[in-house]
């Protein structure tokens, strides 16, 4: 049987440790217990996802934090993205409209020291029932060099296409899906400074995995930089104006400048080059 009072108290003791309303917001004693699995196992809700029934923050494209009491006198945390929409959305990071994320993520769990751990699972199973994930790959955050990091996303690609393979085959009345814990650690229930320690830790980068762009997020950058921009530009000396600046003539060499229209994102490079006179 579940011990609900223990994950209660178990997150009051991380809120005390850890002010942060925001990824620790507060529930009452009603609002968590919806939220534990008979399997032992919290996804943490975001402040704005109190509201939320667990499987709407579980079936999420964004990563949770989950806190789990599985292992006697041993609490857990980790970052976990649970399916394969969520792993999908895990390797935009490879775009370049999330390129900061990227090196986050990297550095952080590089920082790591030898207790953590992040894992890739598979499984197949019935569509309502609970997954019982078999494990595809395991190793040591610490250990996440170049190579290990080429490793671990060849290894994700590689689970994405086996699920769309399987799934094309195997009974509609199942599913075929991937997940991944990242930042895994498990230490002792009663040492507070330890708990505080860790959890920070995978606070912190809980809020990388967090900012790592959608779909639909760089479709509508990638968009906006394709958008056109009024510039002026003297055909002489090259120099570009901002359109609306008055000006008919270029203020350098007195050429007659002409209006043109150039992608957001070659303004905005010109912009940050200090290239375009006002």
């Amino acid at each position: 049987m579940v011990n609900y009072k223990g994950y209660y108290d178990m997150y009051i003791l991380c809120r005390s440790l850890i002010k942060d309303d925001e990824v620790l917001p507060s529930l009452d004693f009603q609002s968590l217990e919806r939220y534990v699995s008979q399997r032992e196992w919290m996804p943490i809700p975001l402040k704005d996802e109190i509201a939320d029934k667990k499987k709407d923050i579980t079936q999420s494209i964004r990563p949770h934090i989950s806190i789990s009491l599985r292992d006697k006198n041993k609490v857990s945390f980790d970052i976990f993205f649970n399916g394969t929409q969520s792993v999908k959305n895990f390797m935009n990071i490879l775009e370049k409209e999330s390129m900061q994320e990227k090196k986050g993520f990297i550095e952080s769990l590089k920082s790591l020291d030898e207790r953590f751990y992040y894992i890739l699972f598979y499984c197949e199973k019935f569509f309502s029932a609970a997954p019982e994930w078999e494990t595809e790959l395991e190793d040591k955050c610490k250990n996440l060099d170049d190579k290990k990091i080429e490793q671990l996303l060849k290894k994700i690609k590689e689970l994405l296409e086996k699920r769309e393979s399987r799934q094309s085959i195997i009974k509609k009345s199942h599913i075929a899906t991937v997940a991944m814990s990242v930042a895994w650690v498990s230490v002792d229930r009663t040492d507070h400074e330890l708990i505080k320690e860790v959890l920070q830790k995978v606070i912190d980068i809980f809020k990388i995995c967090q900012k790592i762009k959608t779909y639909s997020e760089i479709k509508k950058i990638r968009k906006e930089e394709e958008k056109l921009i009024d510039i002026r530009r003297c055909p002489n000396c090259d120099c570009y104006l901002e359109y609306d600046t008055g000006r008919s003539y270029c203020p350098s060499c007195i050429t007659p400048i002409f209006k043109e229209k150039i992608e957001k994102k070659e303004y905005d490079l010109l912009k940050s080059q200090n290239k375009i006179l006002d």
